[in-house]
């Protein structure tokens, strides 16, 4: 079994959005120099990051070589989850047994089996029970991570029954034998995980998801158009185990009334859900069993599909398929065999530390926020409150820098500070060209203080060239304007957005060509090129001059050649 990591961010294409931290419910996203990256420890590996990271920078193990080697060996057993028939429709659903084959799998089998198996054992706790109690189902992992990680207590009121992945799992190498080994096929990256657990070494030999097993039919060239339609090796039968993967599919296999209004059963989707349901004693009271579901719809809505069918399809197909009697290859009442359901679940890490008050209020401070009224509690950061996020930064999972409202206001102080050092005059006038704000070098050059904030510009210089930006004359004006003896290079334009206006002012002294210098040189310019041109017509007139007197000359003794050879 690969035990490496098995959630993990593509650094040179993580662009520092902040989305991964945001829609993470068990804030298990950290954040270092400017990358995410997954805290394992914190994570359950729900699998929201990989589904909703826009540069597909969450990536999830990939165990394709891993299987493929198992399968260089005898007896390998395929595990196809109940979410199949939702992903792979139709005559999809019936070719896919023989394309499994083709890979080279001994046998393929539905872990409805193991659902089934699993269902029973469940049904038998819950009707055996003495007092009524809330009693969670523990069918999906994600789940079991949640309640261990961050509610263990309410760890007694899970079922202590394994899922079906690994009840099919001890079911086959029972029914097959110690040597055969289960490769899970399934739309969950947490079946990874749960393979890897201590208490299930050896059950589980791989895990793929539904996204992997399409790649590795593609790499080995086979198409499930050019496959036969087949069944798969089904032992015995499952009844609505198949439904497994849709929210009450549990509660139905187990023959337990779910259709909604039932106060003391509920089946619920999603996070947030489950989140608000383990935050409520007031209404776990009420219940006496519970069938959660990590993913919104149930398994049919894995991170591990790449379908691009809706919910609703997948759901419509997966009902289909259950509902149809399957081609068996074999169908046989399962012997009596030795397996093991009973789980143990226990506490995880500490992921929910609590912060001294004091740790709290100074990394609030340093975010500006010693007052409450700046804590805007904005989540632009990807935390539901300001006080979150210090924990995080506490925890070393955030940085201040991640707080958009405190590095808008840095932005906003560090420009003030180039403005106010600016060698160049900047000053800022209010709708009616009055004074709002000059900075030192503006004073400077114009022997002002702050004493004229309030004033109209036209108390210190001609605004002429503001009055014809405020009255839409021109966009901008530039020009070059004497005033208190010196010369400066003026730029002024408008703010539309604060309808205000800005002037710059540079001081051009002793650098400046005058109008004056300007048209000196002009002169001088065309002077000297009329000079030129009055060379160039003489020397052309010469040229002409003495090419005219050689032509006559050369006609001159070509006439007298001919004559004297007449004459001879």
């Amino acid at each position: 079994m690969n035990t490496a990591k098995v959630l993990r961010t593509l650094s040179a294409k993580c662009r520092n959005c902040y989305r991964c931290v945001r829609v993470c419910p068990v804030k298990a996203i950290g954040v270092s120099d400017d990358q995410a990256y997954v805290n394992a420890d914190r994570c359950i590996l729900c699998g929201t990051c990989v589904r909703e990271c826009p540069q597909h920078a969450k990536v999830y193990r990939n165990d394709i070589d891993l299987a493929s080697d198992l399968l260089q060996g005898e007896k390998v057993i395929a595990s196809v989850a109940p979410s199949f028939s939702a992903v792979y429709d139709g005559w999809k659903a019936r070719n896919l047994p023989s394309a499994l084959r083709k890979l080279g799998f001994f046998k393929v089998t539905e872990t409805a089996e193991g659902a089934a198996l699993v269902a029973r054992q469940t049904e038998k706790m819950y009707r055996e029970a003495t007092a009524p109690t809330a009693a969670i189902c523990t069918a999906c992992p994600v789940v079991v991570s949640y309640v261990e990680k961050y509610r263990p207590e309410h760890l007694d009121k899970l079922f202590p029954v394994v899922s079906p992945m690994i009840a099919h799992a001890r079911f086959l190498k029972a029914y097959y034998g110690p040597d055969a080994k289960v490769i899970f096929i399934g739309p969950c990256i947490a079946k990874k995980r749960e393979a890897e657990r201590a208490e299930y070494a050896g059950d589980v030999n791989a895990v793929l998801t539904f996204s992997e097993l399409d790649q590795w039919l593609a790499r080995e060239n086979i198409s499930l158009e050019t496959c036969a339609e087949s069944g798969f090796d089904s032992i015995g039968k499952v009844g609505h185990a198949k439904l497994f993967a849709l929210p009450g599919g549990m509660l139905k296999t187990m023959g337990i009334a779910q259709d909604g209004t039932q106060l003391e059963v509920m089946n619920t989707s999603g996070m947030e859900n489950l989140k608000i349901l383990f935050e409520s004693p007031d209404i776990l009271k009420d219940l006496e069993i519970i069938e959660p579901l990590v993913c919104n719809e149930g398994c049919i809505n894995g991170p591990g599909i790449d379908s691009g069918d809706n919910l609703f399809h997948r759901r419509a197909n997966l009902i289909s398929y259950a509902a149809r009697r399957p081609v068996l290859l074999s169908e046989r009442e399962s012997r009596d065999v030795d397996v093991t359901l009973s789980a143990d679940f226990h506490t995880g890490e500490n992921v929910n530390e609590d912060f001294n008050e004091d740790r709290i209020i100074k990394v609030l401070s340093r975010m500006d926020k010693s007052d409450p009224a700046n804590e805007l509690n904005c989540g632009s950061c990807g935390y539901s409150s300001c006080r979150e996020k210090a924990k995080a930064v506490l925890r070393g999972m955030a940085e201040i820098e991640m707080c958009v409202p405190y590095m808008r206001k840095m932005a906003e102080q560090r420009m003030d500070k180039i403005i106010a050092s600016s060698p160049s005059g900047i000053v800022i006038l209010d709708h009616a060209l009055n004074i709002l704000a000059m900075n030192d070098s503006f004073c400077k050059f114009f022997l002002c203080g702050n004493n004229l904030l309030g004033r109209n510009i036209s108390y210190l210089l001609d605004a002429h060239n503001f009055e014809k930006v405020a009255t839409g004359t021109q966009e901008f004006a530039e020009e070059i304007i004497f005033c208190y003896g010196e010369n400066f290079h003026q730029i002024v334009y408008r703010l539309p957005d604060e309808n205000q206006y800005v002037g710059f002012f540079t001081n051009v002294s002793g650098t400046l060509i005058t109008e004056e210098k300007i048209d000196t040189l002009k002169n001088e310019t065309i002077s000297k090129a009329q000079e030129l041109l009055d060379h160039q017509t003489k020397t052309a007139q010469l040229m002409a001059k003495f090419l005219g007197e050689s032509t006559a000359r050369s006609e001159e003794l070509v006439e007298r050649l001919i004559s004297s050879y007449e004459e001879s």
